[in-house]
């Protein structure tokens, strides 16, 4: 049985975000597939870009480490994911490019 992850980033507009997004995509999430995450951002009035995902059998520690360790973040502190697990009634969604859990928020 198939258990998907899925992933909201959000990354304020200080950042680069193209170079971030590059950053961020070079985790390598199994031999020779490289996390994907798309792009959302059809408007740059808004203050944050989002970057979205679902990733089978996804190893969220070794995303969280890739994040604080291998980007380079000008504003680490702006920056919010959100992950929910296949059939969890709770997401967790992460401050600080994912050092802090700020919330275990119920989403039903």
């Amino acid at each position: 049985m198939s258990k998907y992850t899925s992933i909201i980033l959000l990354i304020p507009r200080v950042e680069d975000e193209n170079l971030r997004i590059a950053e961020v995509n070079s985790l390598e999430i199994c031999k020779g597939k490289y996390l994907n995450l798309r792009d959302l951002n059809e408007i740059e009035i808004l203050p944050i870009s989002t970057f979205v995902g679902t990733y089978n059998y996804f190893d969220t520690d070794k995303f969280l480490s890739h994040l604080q360790k291998n980007v380079n973040w000008e504003s680490p502190e702006y920056v919010q994911i959100i992950i929910q697990e296949e059939g969890a009634k709770n997401c967790k969604i992460y401050s600080h490019a994912g050092k802090k859990v700020i919330e275990d928020a119920e989403m039903y």
